[in-house]
């Protein structure tokens, strides 16, 4: 990404008025364990469903001790069906806990966990 390129993101970060990370509680600045919760919670902006739903929902799986995709791969796919029930996802929630345990062993397997990413060295891995 060209260095113009990050100028224009963080104008517009700044105009639509922060960051959804921030909104959520997640400070993707304080390290890697911040960001695999931003990749939890992102991953759950991926279904055509209102930010109030997402939010609660990311609560919900948190509160439960969800907070990243390594932890949504320890449950099963019946308790993550009725966390995201719990947190308004009755009609997306048996495609996005089968998604969620999908990419808990993607990134297990490829990764180790998703915040070593960014010490990738080729960007179209990342």
């Amino acid at each position: 990404m060209a260095a113009s390129d990050v100028g224009v993101a963080r104008d517009l970060v700044e105009r639509l008025g922060g960051r959804f990370s921030v909104e959520m509680g997640i400070s993707v600045e304080r390290g890697p364990r911040e960001v695999d919760r931003w990749f939890l919670a992102a991953t759950l902006f991926g279904t055509r469903i209102s930010w109030p739903i997402v939010e609660r929902t990311f609560a919900v799986l948190t509160s439960a001790g969800v907070r990243t995709i390594a932890d949504a791969g320890r449950r099963t796919w019946g308790e993550l069906v009725g966390l995201l029930d719990a947190g308004g996802y009755a009609r997306y929630d048996e495609r996005t806990a089968r998604r969620l345990l999908e990419l808990s062993t993607v990134v297990r397997e490829r990764h180790g966990r998703i915040s070593s990413l960014a010490s990738e060295s080729d960007p179209a891995a990342l």
